[in-house]
C-alpha cells in the first residue's frame, strides 16, 4: 500500500509539473491586487505574476487545513484526557462499591449465624422439660 500511495503521489506531481509547463506563459502575466473598502481609501498592490498568487492562496489554504487539523487534534486530546480522568474516577467508585459490598455480605454472613444460634434456642425453649422423678 505504501508504494501505491508514492506511485500516486509521483503522478500527480508529474501532472502538476505538466500544467505549468504548459501554461507557463498564462501564469507569467501580472496582475495588481486591489482591496477597496469604501470607507478607506483603495488599497492596490504591486503587479504580481500568477503562478506568484496560486502559490500564495495554496500555501494559505495548507495553513488553514494545518490550523483546522490542529485545532481538531486539540479537542480531542482534551476529549481523552478528560475521558481518562472520568475512568479513573469510576474505578474509584467501583473499588469503594466493592469495599462496601464485601462488607455487607460480611454483617449478612454474621447475621444468618446470629439467626441459626437464635432458632436453636429457640427450638431449645420449646421442646418440653423433662419430668424428673424423685422417687427412690
Amino acid at each position: 500500500m505504501r508504494y501505491v500511495k508514492v506511485l500516486l503521489l509521483v503522478i500527480l506531481f508529474f501532472l502538476i509539473m505538466m500544467f505549468f509547463v504548459q501554461n507557463q506563459s498564462s501564469f507569467s502575466q501580472t496582475m495588481p491586487l486591489k482591496l477597496d473598502l469604501l470607507f478607506i481609501d483603495p488599497l492596490e498592490s504591486a503587479p504580481l505574476p500568477f503562478y506568484t498568487l496560486l502559490v500564495i492562496c495554496f500555501v494559505l489554504g495548507g495553513l488553514c487545513v494545518l490550523a483546522m487539523l490542529i485545532w481538531d487534534r486539540v479537542s480531542l486530546s482534551a476529549k481523552v484526557t478528560m475521558s481518562g480522568m472520568r475512568a479513573r474516577a469510576l474505578e474509584k467508585d467501583l473499588v469503594k462499591s466493592v469495599k462496601n459490598t464485601e462488607a455487607v455480605q460480611k454483617k449478612l454472613a454474621e447475621a444468618e449465624v446470629e439467626i441459626a444460634r437464635l432458632k436453636e434456642e429457640l427450638d431449645q425453649a420449646r421442646k418440653p422439660a423433662g419430668v424428673v422423678s424423685f422417687e427412690d
